[in-house]
């Protein structure tokens, strides 16, 4: 609408000037020469207010530059670890669980730069997979620990062994000197069967995309609790970096810490499923 105006008014401009100059017999004397000036200015001070005026004349046509652009439709999940599903369920009849929070009582573990103790979210990390899957499975749970206190690591292998455990899993969060990683690791012993780095994929997998912190992969580790049980599916997991600042205040909501504990209990249900 705006254009259609300022090319009508260039039309006048152009109407009142030009063809008056075209017939110099009609505007012979003074008084017309004025009427011409005066008409001439009137045309080119409306032109001038068409061209300056988007706000006078403006309407809800814009420009496709200027107009906002639609939202975009979510993308359909590339694969099932990006949909939660909170009512996934599976038969877990007979199956053994030990949850092993990392580190407790004198020994903290990592520290953030907030005080934050590792030992402290990953308590509570295990209590809420603990509680999930007693609520939602039949399998029968063990907790290395449910309070803040020390465990030694043989003690908590043997518990596992104790228990004839079809899973373990250490929860632990990371650290580094400089400050600057951050992101998911899972962690498996190079003896471990294919069942087990089966088990850590799915984890791995749901945690990243339930979380959204970078997948830094499944990695070979020596660690005692995982060397120890390498006849068991037994994984070490280590859900973030304490050491990275922003990831650091991530990791102590109450909301990651049970994004969490349910994305490590979809990936054990659904490495369950495919045992089938």
């Amino acid at each position: 609408m705006k254009n259609k105006i300022c090319w009508i008014l260039i039309v006048m401009f152009l109407c009142i000037v030009i063809s008056p100059i075209a017939n110099t017999t009609v505007y012979a004397d003074n008084q017309d020469r004025q009427a011409l000036i005066s008409s001439a200015k009137y045309a080119l001070a409306l032109f001038v207010i068409a061209k300056l005026g988007g706000v006078i004349f403006d309407d809800d046509e814009q420009s496709p530059s200027s107009q906002p652009s639609a939202p975009q439709a979510p993308s359909s999940p590339s694969s099932p670890y990006q949909s939660r599903d909170r009512q996934l369920t599976g038969n877990l009849a007979g199956k053994v669980i030990v949850i092993d929070p990392g580190h407790g009582g004198y020994d903290p573990g990592a520290v953030g730069s907030a005080g934050i103790k590792e030992k402290d979210l990953n308590l509570d990390v295990a209590l809420m997979l603990y509680d999930i899957l007693q609520l939602r499975t039949d399998a029968k749970l063990f907790l290395t620990r449910s309070t803040d206190k020390f465990i030694t690591l043989s003690n908590r292998t043997q518990l596992a062994r104790h228990k004839k455990a079809d899973v373990f899993l250490s929860i632990h969060h990371n650290s580094d000197v400089i400050g600057e990683k951050h992101g998911i690791e899972t962690y498996v012993h190079h003896n471990a069967s294919q069942s087990t780095w089966a088990l850590a994929d799915h984890i791995q997998r749901s945690l990243t995309a339930s979380l959204g912190f970078v997948d830094r992969g499944i990695l070979v580790g020596n660690f005692q609790v995982i060397r120890q049980l390498t006849d068991r599916n037994a994984l070490l997991l280590e859900l973030g970096y304490l050491s990275n600042q922003s990831e650091a205040k991530l990791l102590n909501k109450t909301v990651t810490k049970q994004k969490a504990a349910q994305a490590i209990y979809e990936g054990i249900i659904r490495y369950f499923n495919t045992q089938k």
